[in-house]
């Protein structure tokens, strides 16, 4: 589930792909759907849509597709019919490029080369630029501006790989700043906090030996200082994690959530159930304005306090879920295996 938002800020829809090559799009209060379909497949979805600027990118039976939300129309797509196939898994990142006017910059998960990048003109021409990685992506591919620079960061198995994007162009290729080992395979999307009294800015982002890693935002940090801290969680897959002021939400994949102190690296500040699993997640928690929400894969949506990680509620959607949890504008979103997306209101107290 992705969630599209309005220039000024509130939800304008819900973005799910099915199973049956169609991408929904969702009224979030209504419920009403507008699906994009893709005829000339048969294909299911195997990874959530990247919005960008009213946009949204998706990848189905190996073509990247550039879909205007308003009109529910393909502005482009990539490779062309008959051209060489690229194995796309789905991995997606979608900037403006830095020198090029007008152009995109698409980074792009590839299990036949790894990771590609192209560039997407307004007339809809796309441009591969040169390859410059090896190894699979195991993670989301993210970016971010440091100094009037893109640096893109690349989870590849055990190696976040850090390259400079803002000179890329069809004879010039991504310029690699530094890479940087763990214990497990990087999963998820890292994602941006501060951290320490300081407050010191930094990337999170989790192993599948059960751990999350904050890694200093500044690319000029020597080697030996890059890594800020780390929390120890118990269990493996973490989900992209999910701030809230000083709090990092992180779910695993046996059934845990865990409340990680960003201002004390290495503490935690609740785990629930502090026994057990609340049975095993499909996905990443969410934050609502009442509270942090987990989903299992038997449908049961649960509501934790924020502060305390106690339960303040529980539902039994009455079907397994799959993915995890999305919330805005006051709204609690699910989606089911069959075939149905569950919208709820917060509510009032």
């Amino acid at each position: 589930i992705v969630l599209g938002s309005t220039h000024s800020g509130r939800i304008g829809q819900v973005l799910v792909g099915t199973g049956k090559a169609t991408l929904e799009i969702v009224d979030p209060r209504q419920g009403a759907t507008r699906p994009v379909a893709f005829p000339d497949t048969v294909a299911e979805f195997r990874s959530a849509p990247f919005v960008f600027q009213d946009h949204a990118y998706v990848v189905i039976e190996d073509t990247l597709y550039a879909i205007d939300l308003a009109t529910r129309t393909r502005l482009w797509s990539w490779p062309s019919a008959g051209a060489a196939t690229r194995h796309l898994t789905g991995s997606l990142w979608v900037q403006e490029h830095d020198l090029i006017q007008g152009t995109l910059l698409v980074v792009a998960g590839s299990a036949k080369e790894g990771v590609v990048t192209v560039g997407a003109d307004p007339t809809g021409r796309v441009v591969a630029y040169p390859r410059a990685v090896e190894g699979e992506l195991t993670g989301q591919p993210f970016a971010d501006h440091v100094a009037n620079h893109s640096i893109v960061y690349l989870p590849l198995g055990s190696e976040l790989a850090v390259f400079d994007n803002t000179a890329v162009a069809e004879q010039s290729a991504p310029q690699r700043l530094y890479s940087l080992r763990t214990r497990g395979d990087l999963v998820g999307r890292p994602v941006k906090a501060t951290v320490g009294a300081a407050k010191r800015p930094v990337l999170l982002l989790g192993d599948t030996s059960g751990l999350v890693i904050a890694v200093d935002s500044d690319p000029n940090t020597v080697d030996t200082k890059r890594v800020v801290g780390t929390w120890p969680i118990e269990g493996t897959q973490p989900a992209t994690p999910v701030i809230d002021g000083r709090t990092a939400f992180v779910t695993v994949a046996e059934g845990r959530l865990l409340a990680l102190d960003l201002d004390h690296p290495g503490q935690q500040r609740w785990k629930f159930p502090t026994q057990g699993s609340f049975g095993s997640a499909p996905g990443e928690a969410a934050v609502g304005r009442k509270g942090v929400y987990v989903v299992n894969t038997i449908g049961v949506l649960r509501c934790i306090d924020r502060e305390t990680g106690k339960e303040r509620w529980r539902c039994d959607l009455g079907a397994p879920a799959v993915g995890g949890v999305a919330t805005g504008g006051g709204m609690i979103f699910v989606a089911l295996r069959t075939g149905f997306l569950c919208g709820f209101d917060e509510g009032d107290d």
